[in-house]
């Protein structure tokens, strides 16, 4: 059965980012965490308080750390990724 709403798979009314990624790329997008050492601007008070779903309470928990180089912790996300779907 065909969507009724265009740009998007999953049946939402607007174009979803994921729709546009999938068409862009060929495939699901996935994001992968990485640590460059930045300060955030959501935990030092200049923009808000308490952090962000980049921080390390939010999606930035998987991030392997600033221990390792940049080419190295998106090696290690791509293989969690991976690991979790195959077709990534």
């Amino acid at each position: 059965m065909e969507h009724p709403f265009l740009y998007a798979d999953d049946n939402k009314r607007y174009h979803t980012l994921a729709y546009h990624l999938k068409r862009r790329f060929g495939r699901r997008v996935f994001k992968a965490s990485i640590d460059a050492g930045f300060t955030c601007p959501n935990l030092d008070g200049t923009r808000g308080t308490g952090g962000c779903t980049y921080c390390q309470g939010g999606s930035g928990a998987f991030a392997p750390g600033p221990a390792f180089s940049i080419t190295r912790q998106i090696q290690i996300e791509q293989a969690r990724i991976h690991l979790k779907w195959k077709d990534a």
